[in-house]
């Protein structure tokens, strides 16, 4: 009796061992998925383009996929209309997203009254700058240096942001014929939440 008894501590011990060692196996492999979740997206895309970028950094960030319904929804534009309008150069890349709002017209048809353009890009903002000359007027975007400018036949504004990434290059275009929206109405908002909506 007294060898029996002298065994039941130590089947105690090496069941209390095993929870402990199974908790903390559990909070360990747990942590990853936190840190891996991507935004959440309902619209398909197709994966980015290739790149060539001769002589400059490939362009990692991918506003495709980057920013989120929610946040493509706040800024007044319909996640389901998202597609990829990628423009790759030889030397330089815009990897890009496109986004629609709709709305019912005279006549119950749903009709595109405005268009979100985001690209990340691997251009400067001075090279931006040397694009677009005296049309491009300083900004500031969450603390960043900015420009912006217009391009009345398009109907359309821009706001192209500094970033670790390279710029940032947001527009908005408006369909007068369908709506008395202005191009530059709201921009300042809708490039500052997109911007931080991209991860840096």
């Amino acid at each position: 009796m007294i060898r029996k008894l002298a065994l039941v501590p130590a089947v105690v011990v090496i069941v209390f061992a095993g929870a402990c060692t199974t908790r903390t196996d559990d909070t360990t492999s747990s942590a990853p998925s936190r840190i891996t979740t991507g935004p959440s997206i309902a619209a398909n895309v197709p994966p980015t383009s290739s790149q060539v970028n001769k002589g400059r950094a490939r362009v990692e960030r991918d506003p495709c996929t980057d920013l989120s319904d929610e946040a493509v929804e706040a800024v007044g534009f319909d996640h389901l209309t998202r597609q990829r309008i990628d423009r790759i150069f030889d030397s330089y890349s815009f990897v890009g997203c496109q986004f629609d709002h709709e709305e019912r017209d005279q006549f119950e048809m749903m009709t595109t009254t405005r268009t979100l353009q985001v690209y990340a890009t691997n251009l400067t903002l001075d090279e931006f700058r040397g694009r677009e000359g005296a049309a491009a007027t300083p900004a500031q975007v969450n603390g960043r240096a900015a420009i912006t400018y217009t391009d009345p036949s398009a109907e359309a504004c821009y706001t192209v942001i500094e970033t670790s990434y390279g710029t940032l290059d947001i527009s908005k275009s408006v369909a007068s014929v369908f709506t008395q929206e202005k191009p530059c109405d709201n921009m300042q908002e809708i490039a500052s939440a997109i911007d931080t909506s991209m991860p840096d």
